[in-house]
């Protein structure tokens, strides 16, 4: 039995409406968090209320990364995130456009040795935080 057109314009509404909510709960956690370590943590824990499967082992699969306490410690502070794990890191959160561009530039930041560099970065991460905020 075929469903009614008017079921598969609901399904489709309903995606756009999650898919919006999503993307605004990205920007205010993006825009509210100080460093990547936080971004990482309360990405984690909007993905795992929205999706029962997610999990930090779940996180580490997609991600390629090779341990469970290691992205633990990279959530907490304890630890960087190796350059080689930023894309898919990326990937595995969905992040795109602005997003993944706010999330990369806090872990230049929290990777910069140079103070110039890092006073670059923090201005970068700024301007992407207004830009944010004001679309």
């Amino acid at each position: 039995m075929v469903p009614p057109l008017g079921a598969a314009v609901a399904v489709h509404k309903h995606a756009h409406v999650e898919e919006f909510s999503l993307d605004r709960d990205i920007s205010q956690i993006l825009l509210a968090s100080p460093s990547s370590a936080a971004s990482l943590r309360a990405l984690y824990t909007l993905y795992k209320q929205r999706q029962r499967k997610v999990s930090l082992a779940f996180i580490c699969r997609r991600s390629g990364i090779p341990s469970k306490g290691y992205l633990a410690f990279v959530m907490t502070g304890k630890r960087k995130l190796n350059i080689k794990y930023w894309n898919s890191v990326s990937e595995t959160f969905k992040l795109s456009g602005i997003h993944e561009h706010i999330l990369r530039t806090q872990l230049q930041l929290e990777a910069s040795e140079s103070l110039e560099s890092q006073e670059l970065l923090k201005e970068q991460l700024a301007t992407l935080k207004q830009i944010l905020l004001d679309s």
